[in-house]
């Protein structure tokens, strides 16, 4: 007997990868920000693992840009 069926699965592995893409695409945002203005990013404040993925403030990179911090 499975707890999950294979689309279960399935569906829920498209989404971690999807969410990983998406965190990728960020971080490559940080970093252009970092070389085009020199200021460091700042760290945001929430916990690592799922929490950060769901984290509105950073959006799951652990870290805010300055304009990102003004607007919130």
């Amino acid at each position: 007997m499975n707890l999950f069926g294979e689309t279960d699965i399935i569906n829920t592995l498209k989404e971690i990868i999807t969410n990983i893409e998406e965190n990728q695409e960020r971080k490559n945002i940080i970093l252009a920000y970092y070389l085009e203005t020199k200021k460091k990013p700042k760290q945001c404040d929430c916990k690592k693992g799922l929490d950060r993925i769901n984290c509105k403030k950073c959006n799951g990179t652990g870290y805010i840009l300055v304009s990102d911090e003004i607007d919130n």
